[in-house]
């Protein structure tokens, strides 16, 4: 979300607040300043991979006309074992292997083969009816630890009319690749000869492993009393990578250019392997602290912070508040490492200037300026380079970080520290009393709880 002057609200413990204690509740309040398809999710270490996660609708406009809204569609992975008793694997460099997917919370799962005290097939497919004629709005999220999806439906074609929060020219495909933490709002119209047709989340197979990859799938119906298993079989090449849709393809609604460059972070990513495997961002790996968050040290005008914060300052460089200035965030993966990461960056949308395989070259870096793609999730090729800019209009404290829950929490991540000047005078006391009850609450209980991962 945009969190427009409400860096307080965005919910990141140790970087905008103290995380919420066992049995106490945070209420956000912000003012929704984008329209489209988003989601909530804790950034407390592994939480969001146990599922506490959900949707986000904020009404608006549309690119093109549909006559159903079928809401948010979950694509997630899932294991039958904690997300936390898997870390231990995890930090010491080896990715886990998750049991299945699942579709908005469901799916089936064969016991016959497994030791969890169930057998047989249990559980059930997600399910839709679409009635021949109209056009239906999904709105897919990809809310997994670890899994690139390669989104289809059997017999029908996909007109993509969003990205993340941002409205597209629409373009029509039969299949969208969605990497972590990335939204995209669809319509698919009914046109099919009635029957029933697999959905497919199309884990793709050589981005990440999974126990059951060709088993994450719903079912579209045209009759509501249907039972039937399809039989429908999928035309789609699939895919085999783990990046992002056609750069071409994501053509903003309302052309907007990248301005005045003022502020360049060029940052390289890296890895050690000691005790435990670490994602380094210019040789640190993030590690905060949940009991001082960043922005309450900036509301009490504490300017010097620890190494393994990964502070990046940015701010005006001119005292005319009617310029218009941008930072440029370049990320160049020097790992030698075949893995793509999908980054996030909360407080803005960003306009994703350059995103190729190679060497980046400062002097030649052939950067499109022009109503480039625009969002707030997009992927570094595997050795490659992903440089994104935006708007320097939102001052607070805003997290950039890989959206791959393991990597995320092996410190892969930097924090913005925006407009630090000004973000004190904008704190109101309610705020600042909310963060400090936040803190004293969480640091009563925090003494039974080892933080063992980056906090994020």
């Amino acid at each position: 979300m945009r969190q427009l002057n409400t860096s307080d609200q965005d919910g990141v413990p140790g970087v905008t607040q103290c995380p919420i204690a066992p049995g106490e509740s945070l209420t956000y309040s912000f003012r929704a300043t984008q329209y489209g398809s988003s989601w909530y999710h804790s950034h407390f270490s592994l939480q969001y991979a146990e599922g506490l996660f959900g949707p986000l609708i904020l009404n608006g406009p549309a690119t093109a006309d549909y006559d159903e809204d079928l809401g948010l569609l979950f694509l997630s992975d899932w294991s039958h074992t904690p997300a936390f008793a898997l870390w231990d694997s995890a930090r010491k460099g080896v990715a886990p292997t998750l049991d299945g997917g699942l579709i908005n919370g469901t799916n089936t799962y064969n016991c016959t083969d497994a030791d969890t005290g169930c057998s047989g097939l249990v559980g059930a497919k997600y399910e839709t009816v679409f009635e021949s004629g109209k056009k239906y709005r999904f709105r897919i999220v990809n809310a997994a630890a670890e899994g690139h999806f390669q989104f289809s439906i059997d017999g029908h074609s996909l007109t993509v009319i969003a990205n993340d929060l941002v409205p597209i020219v629409p373009y029509t495909t039969d299949n969208v690749i969605i990497s972590m933490g990335q939204r995209y709002d669809i319509i698919v119209e009914a046109n099919a000869t009635a029957g029933d047709y697999w959905l497919r989340a199309g884990w793709i197979k050589e981005c990440s492993t999974n126990l059951h990859p060709d088993d994450m799938t719903g079912i579209v119906r045209y009759q509501r009393n249907s039972t039937a298993t399809p039989t429908t079989e999928s035309t789609v090449t699939t895919s085999g990578t783990c990046g992002d849709e056609p750069y071409e393809s994501l053509v903003p609604h309302l052309a907007l250019d990248v301005g005045d460059i003022t502020t360049t972070a060029e940052e390289e990513l890296s890895f050690t392997l000691d005790t435990y495997f670490k994602w380094m961002l210019n040789d640190s790996s993030l590690l905060i602290n949940w009991t001082a968050p960043v922005l309450v040290d900036v509301v009490e005008k504490q300017d010097v912070f620890p190494t393994d914060y990964n502070i990046v300052a940015v701010d005006k460089q001119s005292n005319d508040s009617s310029t218009s200035e941008w930072v440029l965030l370049v990320i160049e993966d020097t790992t030698g490492l075949s893995v793509w990461h999908p980054i996030h960056l909360h407080g803005h949308d960003f306009w994703v200037v350059a995103q190729a395989k190679g060497v980046f070259d400062p002097s030649n870096p052939g950067f499109t300026t022009t109503n480039p793609p625009r969002r707030d999730v997009a992927s570094i090729p595997a050795n490659g380079y992903l440089a994104i800019a935006f708007k320097l209009d939102n001052p607070g404290v805003w997290l950039a970080h890989c959206h791959i829950a393991w990597h995320a929490s092996e410190g892969f991540s930097l924090e913005f520290v925006e407009s630090e000047s000004t973000i004190a005078a904008r704190t109101t006391s309610s705020v600042k009393t909310t963060l400090e009850d936040t803190c004293t609450t969480w640091n009563s209980w925090n003494q039974l709880y080892s933080q063992d991962d980056s906090g994020i």
